[in-house]
């Protein structure tokens, strides 16, 4: 008799590589006009910030009264480096308009392009970008085009971290953060007119900047209130400024290696903040920690006053890097964002980070059942991440908010609970189904308010954080009782695919809104 076990397939992967490999031939080579084959080249075809890349556009064929236009499209993260370009191992003078590099050919013949390019921007993470050139005829039809990928390698010389924070973030309380800021210089040459850029949210305010050269306080008055909002700053114990405006014209202080002007932008007086090192020598490092809590609002009202969309609150920008290199070229790098939680995670190892399937109690465990591992494409965050099988995985908690610190009176008022959840595809080739059950209950474990997800489909966008979706549900205004949640997700694959295939699941929050 055959069961539902008999029908699992093993992965296809001899024809996913074979298709693969067709792909990168098509993205790399295209015909040009004449039936010869485009073909672009990128060398290296990865590197970080200030790395040159050495681009050849090879097989540009032009016929016997024909004259073609070669159009080359750089990605913002790269720079062409001017008296670089060439035809035919001839020095030539290219078209050069914003990031379109371009050049008329009107002798027939077959030619060569050459020119150089440079990294000038990178991230926090490794980022993979496009290089396109297109060929136009006399018409401006396009008679063939090439592309190559170049991988920007993260630049991590560029630090931006949570030195201190507070254990939970209350609504309606003054929440206090220290965060530390700065760089290395591992370049082989001095990084001049070095500085760093940053901007917090508009429900925060900057109370401190602490350098090794001395400390600046920042004291406000009629901090709510849009023109006659004041800040008092002082080094230590001398006053430096006094009865300023936030303004969008701002204020300088120190001088370099540590001047820094701050200003403010609209009602809620959002900080900017620009950091000017100056010269900073190969080898050297430099870094500041700054003082930031929340403020008060328009109404008066003490930050924050409620979670937020999906309880996050961005606590600052990614902090930006800028600095002019030997060739007189600016290079830039960028942190990512720094967000915040109003409120405590209440589920237990929501994020796989155990290594185990700790906190939860299994409901179904199809297939092959549910494993923790960090494979499969790669976990949304961290290192690890739920995995699920070709029949349905099904999981559960139930938190008891008495015992997590909540007194019956908060929970009277009906605080916003705030869940949400990432899922993502574990296999380019085989989409996976997942849900999510959330229920609000009273002493007696019934039901005083319930969201179900539905089933929903994963969807390949490539390995990493860019195939993970979010399901997401904020309750607020359903009344006085609740004393329990409980929690139920799960997942599997569509193709009965044995082993793991199925939707993916990690960073998992549940979060009650204290006041």
């Amino acid at each position: 008799m055959k069961t539902k076990s008999s029908k699992k397939i093993l992965p296809a992967t001899v024809f996913a590589l074979i298709i693969v490999l067709s792909a990168f031939a098509v993205m790399c080579t295209t015909v040009s006009a004449n039936g010869g084959k485009l073909d672009k080249i990128l060398v290296p075809d990865e590197g970080g910030l200030g790395t040159v890349v050495n681009v050849t556009i090879d097989n540009v064929t032009v016929g016997a009264g024909e004259n073609v236009t070669v159009v080359d499209t750089l990605p913002p993260e790269l720079t062409y480096i001017v008296g670089t370009f060439t035809v035919n191992d001839t020095s030539a003078t290219p078209t050069v308009e914003k990031r379109n590099i371009s050049y008329i050919i009107e002798d027939p013949g077959d030619y060569t392009i050459k020119f150089d390019v440079k990294v000038t921007e990178a991230s926090w993470e490794d980022r993979e970008v496009e290089n396109k050139v297109v060929v136009y005829n006399e018409t401006d039809y396009e008679i063939g085009s090439a592309t190559a990928d170049f991988t920007i390698l993260a630049f991590e010389d560029l630090y931006k971290e949570v030195v201190e924070a507070p254990d939970e973030i209350i609504i309606g309380q003054k929440a206090e953060w220290t965060l530390g800021m700065g760089v290395t210089n591992n370049f082989g040459y001095t990084m001049n007119a070095t500085k760093i850029a940053d901007r917090f949210g508009g429900d925060l305010m900057i109370d401190s900047i602490n350098t090794t050269a001395g400390n600046y306080t920042f004291e406000y008055t009629n901090y709510e209130k849009k023109k006659q909002a004041r800040v008092t700053i002082k080094n230590d114990t001398v006053t430096l400024y006094s009865s300023e405006p936030l303004t969008k014209g701002g204020v300088t202080i120190g001088a370099e290696p540590y001047e820094f002007h701050i200003f403010w932008t609209g009602r809620t007086h959002k900080a900017h903040f620009a950091w000017t090192i100056g010269p900073l020598a190969s080898g050297a490092n430099t870094g500041i920690t700054i003082g930031v809590s929340t403020d008060t609002n328009p109404a008066g009202k003490q930050e924050y006053t409620s979670p937020g969309l999906h309880c996050l609150h961005e606590l600052n920008s990614g902090a930006t890097l800028k600095f002019i290199d030997p060739e007189d070229m600016q290079l830039s790098a960028v942190t990512d964002s720094i967000y915040v939680t109003v409120g405590q995670n209440i589920l237990t190892n929501p994020d796989a980070e155990t290594g185990d399937m700790s906190g939860w109690t299994i409901i179904a465990n199809g297939g092959d059942g549910w494993k923790v591992d960090e494979y499969g494409s790669g976990p949304y965050e961290g290192t690890y991440s739920f995995r699920t099988s070709y029949e349905w995985c099904k999981r559960s908690q139930e938190v008891d908010l008495l015992a997590k610190g909540y007194t019956e009176a908060q929970l009277d008022t009906a605080p916003t609970v705030c869940a949400k959840e990432w899922f993502g595809q574990a296999n380019p080739y085989c989409k996976g189904r997942y849900y999510l059950k959330v229920e609000l209950r009273d002493e007696d474990h019934n039901a005083i308010a319930s969201w179900d997800s539905g089933v929903h489909w994963t969807t390949w966008r490539g390995s990493g954080p860019a195939s993970w979706d979010q399901l997401s549900h904020d309750f607020s205004g359903y009344g006085p009782g609740l004393r329990y949640i409980y929690w139920e997700d799960g997942g599997t694959d569509e193709k009965w695919w044995k082993w793991w295939y199925g939707a993916k699941l990690d960073a998992a929050s549940l979060i009650v809104a204290r006041s």
